[in-house]
């Protein structure tokens, strides 16, 4: 019978494991791994006309669909393969920044948005909603997880060129 106990108690040890921490500024990393719900954001890629800012938008970007994540399993995998992407850049970046993805997190100490372009290798990472505190760079290996969660949140993803 200890046996038992003990094969459970290590067996949701695994699946509980401790989330791994965004590669970004340790603020907006700490709003994130604070945060018990996120929000997924996809936005229209293309910039509106100077001028212009959408009523829903993120960061003048109009918003398509947003959608609630608390699963942490999803949460988990996002991360892993955000910082798995900004591992793997080799200092590489285009100049288009045409973002789809984005992720939002709020906690009582602020909120924090990383704004995700996979084809020019681009986050931006803003904090409480306005200002830029720093860019990373990723690669496009995130780019089919976050497509495969943020459908199935029922969330639609602008087009590729």
């Amino acid at each position: 019978m200890v046996s038992c106990i003990a094969m459970t108690a290590c067996s949701s040890g695994e699946t509980e494991r401790a989330m791994p921490r965004l590669l970004i500024d340790d603020h907006e990393a700490e709003i994130f791994a604070s945060a018990e719900t996120w929000t997924l954001v996809t936005t229209d890629p293309v910039p509106p006309n100077a001028g212009e800012v959408p009523e829903d938008n993120l960061q003048g970007y109009r918003v398509l669909g947003r959608a609630e994540l608390s699963d942490p399993v999803a949460k988990r995998e996002l991360v892993e393969s955000l910082n798995s992407g900004i591992r793997a850049n080799d200092d590489m970046v285009a100049a288009c920044f045409d973002p789809r993805h984005a992720l939002r997190a709020e906690t009582a100490t602020g909120s924090a948005e990383l704004l995700i372009c996979f084809e020019c290798l681009q986050i931006y990472v803003y904090r409480d909603g306005k200002e830029r505190t720093e860019t990373v760079l990723t690669s496009k290996l995130p780019a089919a997880t976050f497509d495969r969660i943020f459908e199935a949140h029922g969330l639609t993803i602008a087009p590729r060129w």
